[in-house]
């Protein structure tokens, strides 16, 4: 069973997330980044007027600035899009939008597949149950 849509929660942080993640690449990896498809992979990643990357954006509801558990669950419903954009960095946003975990798709699609349940799906839904050491982190406000 897949969490439902929440378009009170997409408009609450879809742009804040997205928007963060692209002032921390500009900022600090020095990519400009600009917003995909609707429907599609969030970000593109532009160095020198070509396509060097693909950033797919999620923020996270864990109430502090950093995640609390060893593993970062990644929902398996992305598995297409990360399998079809390469490369591909996925960050987990802090829903104080003052950290962020990321990785690349690889080490999220290489990582086991397990049913969770939640506070939205409690008959569970499958993740990638990703160790957090496969995450690069990092804090601030942009």
């Amino acid at each position: 069973m897949l969490k439902p849509f929440d378009q009170s929660l997409h408009d609450q942080f879809d742009q804040a997330g997205k928007d963060w993640v692209k002032t921390f690449i500009e900022q600090t990896w020095g990519i400009s980044v600009v917003e995909f498809g609707k429907y599609d992979i969030d970000l593109l990643a532009i160095r020198q007027g070509k396509v060097v990357g693909f950033i797919e954006v999620e923020v996270r509801d864990w109430g502090k600035d950093f995640c609390p558990y060893s593993t970062i669950h990644v929902p398996f419903r992305k598995d297409a899009i990360l399998r079809r954009y390469e490369p591909t960095i996925f960050f987990a946003v802090c829903r104080t939008l003052t950290a962020a975990y990321w990785t690349n798709a690889e080490r999220i699609l290489a990582s086991p597949v397990q049913s969770v349940m939640n506070k939205h799906v409690i008959e569970g839904e499958q993740f990638f149950d990703v160790p957090k050491d496969e995450f690069g982190y990092v804090k601030g406000t942009l």
